[in-house]
């Protein structure tokens, strides 16, 4: 494998994780509206949800193209799946829902969802072999910036429940990579800090306020959001059209 692929990214991670906390900063505003109007769940916003790691999943299509330039198949394959496979299945998306044509996902859901842990699971031991730090906390910050607005948002534990259901207690582990500035040298390593100690209150916080209104367990009906594939029925009619 060429780890000057995976250097490219460090280069770049500490401009991914300005990028998440730009969205933290929106989630608080969000947070604090609801607060104040003492609002109801919000229904998942599909664009918005996934904005926060756009420019990540564009890097691995370019990552793709570059390990293709450098005769690096394994690297190609590795990024193949959150780099053109998710552009891919974003414009599949996207055109089915216009046409009002669902997609039956049922039949491939676990197959899909393990191999988005798998990925997930091999880049981060990828990047630490490589020593490639940031990149581990840029996954680590996306991932809790995810969970801290879907907790204090949608009142949805997502990540934490679906642990309890497939066991990948490797989930567990991803907080981890918040704490990583403490220990190696990060650029402005105080900011990175203060950054993380906050995400992961904010995230336990809202973990906590779900608990107590005893929804932590409650399953998803959203199919807006390809995350909660592994809840999706079987699709009956018009099978046809959704294959």
């Amino acid at each position: 494998m060429s780890s000057k692929i995976y250097v490219f990214m460090e280069g770049l991670a500490p401009y991914l994780a300005g990028w998440v906390f730009f969205f933290t900063l929106i989630n608080l505003s969000k947070i604090f509206s609801r607060m104040k109007k003492s609002g109801g769940a919000q229904k998942h916003n599909t664009f918005f949800v996934e904005a926060a790691g756009i420019p990540l999943t564009l890097l691995h299509t370019v990552c793709f193209v570059k390990a293709l330039a450098l005769f690096d198949w394994l690297s190609a394959f590795l990024f193949l799946w959150w780099g053109p496979g998710f552009l891919y299945v974003a414009v599949l998306y996207l055109s089915r829902s216009k046409n009002n044509m669902p997609i039956n996902w049922h039949p491939y859901k676990q197959i899909i969802c393990w191999l988005c842990k798998l990925n997930y699971l091999a880049f981060v031991l990828i990047y630490w072999h490589y020593e490639c730090y940031i990149m581990i906390y840029v996954f680590s910050v996306w991932i809790i910036n995810d969970q801290v607005m879907m907790a204090w948002l949608s009142d949805d534990a997502d990540r934490s429940r679906r642990t309890m259901h497939d066991k990948w207690v490797i989930r567990l582990c991803y907080p981890m990579g918040l704490f990583l500035p403490f220990f190696f040298a990060f650029p402005l390593a105080i900011f990175w800090q203060v950054y993380a100690i906050f995400l992961f209150t904010l995230w336990c916080s809202g973990l906590y306020r779900v608990c107590r209104s005893k929804q932590f367990m409650q399953v998803p009906d959203d199919q807006g959001l390809l995350r909660n594939m592994v809840y999706f029925p079987e699709l009956e009619a018009d099978y046809d059209k959704c294959k």
